[in-house]
């Protein structure tokens, strides 16, 4: 079993339109977390004897989930220092005896630290992690500077929604998820050998 800290639901929670964070959105369990979350529990290998950086943690339940199935190291980042509070509570919350699980602050366009031993392939997670396209350009270069080796891969999970703007003072949906273009967007200059959809 798993405890896990999130702050209380709101029904008419949205993400702001100009990628602020003033309420908090990250620090929910949107619908892109228990996704990977459960697609570890399926594919615990993906994992295994990894290093395993999570990108916009938020609650961080992905990342706690790959200490469990035998990652070898877990550091839960977020830009959000509530974010990063949450964290640590959740990781107090979940101990692994097996697999040492940290927290730190990390802005998308900063470059993560590097894992514990060099020889560790890095698998990058990152669960409903962007939500505006002005943070993919940032993202891609953080995730640019983690993913160093042939063995280093990242597995995004991104509940299709259309992004959000503003229009006359209140936050309202585009017609399209321009988020998700951008991301795949970023795939094509990254020259990421292989994006799926599911």
């Amino acid at each position: 079993a798993m405890m896990l800290f999130l702050r209380a639901a709101d029904a008419t929670l949205a993400p702001p339109a100009n990628g602020a964070d003033a309420d908090g959105t990250g620090l929910e369990l949107w619908g892109g977390g228990r996704y990977l979350a459960n697609f570890l529990t399926i594919r615990p290998g993906v994992v295994r004897g990894c290093r395993v950086l999570e990108l916009g943690a938020g609650a961080g339940l992905p990342g706690l989930v790959a200490a469990r199935c035998g990652a070898a190291e877990v550091l839960l980042t977020d830009g959000d220092a509530r974010a990063v509070r949450l964290l640590e509570k959740n990781i107090a919350a979940n101990p692994s005896s097996e697999c040492p699980v940290e927290a730190a602050a990390l802005a998308y366009g900063a470059a993560p630290p590097p894992p514990s031993e060099s020889n560790l392939p890095t698998v990058v997670l990152a669960a409903d992690a962007l939500y505006v396209s002005k943070h993919c350009a940032p993202f891609g270069d953080t995730l640019n500077a983690a993913l160093q080796t042939p063995k280093d891969v990242c597995y995004l999970a991104h509940e299709p929604r259309r992004a959000w703007s503003m229009k006359d003072g209140s936050p309202v949906q585009d017609a399209t998820d321009d988020v998700l273009d951008a991301f795949l967007d970023l795939c094509c200059d990254l020259d990421v050998s292989e994006v799926g959809k599911t």
